[in-house]
């Protein structure tokens, strides 16, 4: 099985976690999910996916002219070329994939130079990192 296979089959059980999660128990940044919870939602992705064997994977960010002054900012994940997004179809010009595995970056480069994100780290992310307990419970069935 490809990378790719891999890494849809692991964010769609992630998705599938924060959509079925309680809302009361998720962080305001996840509570209106995938909108505007694309920051969060990627780093907590990066930690299942590295927990599910599937290596490092840098989360990025940029963003894109909205309406003046008024940017979009957008993050996903990135491997060696491979794209992966749980949070692209917050947009309506985006495919409509609750996960979207890609090689293809002409999307994604709208957002302009994406920078990368920190990684998950205790005790400063404390409250994502629990959370993320709870998530990668949900997203592996226990």
């Amino acid at each position: 099985m490809t990378i790719e296979r891999h890494a849809a089959e692991a964010a769609t059980r992630f998705r599938r976690a924060l959509e079925t999660s309680s809302e009361e128990t998720r962080l305001i940044g996840l509570r209106e999910f995938p909108h505007g919870a694309c920051l969060d939602a990627s780093l907590l992705l990066a930690e299942y996916l590295e927990d599910c064997g599937l290596g490092t994977w840098e989360c990025v960010a940029g963003e894109r002219p909205f309406r003046p002054a008024l940017p979009q900012s957008h993050a996903w994940l990135e491997q060696d070329g491979l794209i992966l997004d749980i949070t692209a179809d917050q947009f309506d010009d985006a495919p409509r994939q609750a996960v979207w595995v890609t090689r293809d970056p002409s999307w994604h480069q709208q957002f302009g130079d994406p920078e990368p994100r920190a990684r998950l780290w205790r005790p400063q992310d404390e409250e994502l990192l629990d959370a993320y307990d709870e998530l990668r419970a949900i997203a592996d069935g226990r």
